[in-house]
């Protein structure tokens, strides 16, 4: 496997945050915000009554990731990076 560059990976990024694909999760053992998958979190937040979904919307503040929360996704996030066939691909991990 070649060697991804940063500015590789901010492209895919760009991407994926402008089809709204990121949401951005203040993580507070790490005094950071920290990307998930915006499927992952609405799914989530579906399962969860009322007050449970609440209460995360109150201990995460989420928001829908911004080009400006690139550098943030980049530094705080778990994510690991691959090729599938001829196109670079990112998973993110909570």
């Amino acid at each position: 496997m070649s060697n991804i560059t940063e500015s590789q990976k901010i492209e895919v990024l760009k991407d994926l945050v402008n089809d709204e694909e990121i949401m951005m999760l203040y993580d507070s053992m790490n005094n950071c915000y920290r990307p998930m998958w915006a499927n992952e979190w609405y799914t989530q937040i579906d399962l969860k009554d009322d007050d449970e979904a609440q209460a995360d919307m109150e201990k995460y503040n989420p928001h829908i990731a911004e080009e400006d929360d690139i550098n943030d996704i980049l530094e705080n996030g778990i994510l690991e990076w691959e090729y599938l066939g001829s196109d670079l691909t990112v998973k993110i991990w909570w």
